[in-house]
């Protein structure tokens, strides 16, 4: 307490209670994970398909070691994001033909879309 409002430097110094990392109050997050992507979008789609919750600052497709399509993208503000998972996550991106190619006892994990928060390692 006796820190609390000290100059060290040119730095004030401010002192708080110690919060566990899961108390942290959430501010809300803006990148977001995309997973089940079709092998063959491009990211003028990937940025169509997400345009219409909010402005776009970054995105960008990449592949896995299996060749496996995976996408990241980045809103301007929390409550786009949050619009965007709750309207794209599950979706079924296949056309009727894959469909109907496809038996339908699959896992459904596997072609259905997976959109949901960006988290670091």
């Amino acid at each position: 307490e006796r820190v609390n409002g000290m100059q060290i430097g040119e730095k004030t110094v401010e002192v708080h209670a110690f919060v566990k990392r899961g108390e942290v109050p959430e501010k809300g997050f803006t990148n977001l994970y995309v997973k089940n992507l079709p092998s063959d979008i491009s990211d003028k789609e990937l940025q169509d398909m997400f345009k219409p919750f909010g402005r776009i600052k970054s995105s960008v497709i990449m592949s896995d070691k299996l060749d496996r399509k995976f996408a990241f993208v980045d809103f301007e503000a929390p409550e786009e994001a949050a619009q965007a998972i709750s309207e794209l996550n599950g979706k079924d991106l296949r056309t009727e033909e894959q469909k109907a190619a496809q038996k339908e006892d699959g896992a459904p994990e596997s072609y259905q879309l997976y959109v949901g928060r960006a988290q670091s390692k």
